[in-house]
């Protein structure tokens, strides 16, 4: 199996593995009919407003758009668990990771980092030990740096391969991610590289 297709398998074994609790499908579909006659746009104006007084419809409507594939309604609903996850929550944490992992698959790079770091089990604000992967994390990571050039995902990613606790400790590809992340501009890549 290629690295791609390895990478695929990953996400798309996140994506079932973290589905959504039944009480909190059941919750959004009230917000919001696989039949909505609204465009994505439309759903991502009405839930944004939404967000504020009705955090539940708001879901729903992110959710929606998000299944008909648009990124940023993924990335959106993701957010609206972030701060329930942050402080344990392991359904919204769940919620959060599929989110993310849609978003990731659709192209939002920012959204491969989070889901890296919510996976990555070095990562001290990581999701609970039972929702953490670190192949997952690995992959999220480098999607970041390979797919969408972003030098925080190279840098995690060579901060995850460098970690000693990793089983696949790799110091040359934590060294040479590390050097890519600095040359495009990583100005924590770049002190490491300094010690």
């Amino acid at each position: 199996m290629t690295r791609s297709r390895r990478s695929l398998a990953l996400i798309a074994l996140a994506l079932v593995a973290f589905a959504p609790t039944a009480a909190q499908a059941d919750a959004q579909a009230d917000a919001a009919s696989p039949h909505d006659a609204r465009t994505n746009e439309q759903l991502f104006a009405d839930a944004t407003r939404l967000k504020q007084t009705d955090k539940q419809a708001a879901r729903g409507l992110f959710r929606l758009a998000c299944e008909r594939s648009d990124a940023r309604s993924c990335s959106a609903y993701a957010d609206t668990f972030t701060a329930e996850s942050f402080y344990g929550s392991k359904d919204s944490q769940r919620e959060e990771i599929w989110g993310r992992s849609q978003a990731c698959e659709l192209g939002e790079g920012t959204d491969c980092i989070k889901l890296g770091k919510l996976l990555d089990p070095t990562n001290v604000l990581s999701a609970a030990r039972e929702l953490q992967d670190l192949a997952g994390a690995e992959v999220a990571y480098r999607r970041a740096c390979a797919d969408h050039s972003l030098a925080a995902g190279c840098f995690e990613y060579a901060r995850l391969m460098g970690h000693a606790t990793n089983p696949r400790y790799d110091p040359r590809v934590a060294r040479d991610f590390m050097e890519e992340a600095c040359s495009m501009g990583e100005s924590r890549a770049c002190a490491r590289q300094d010690q």
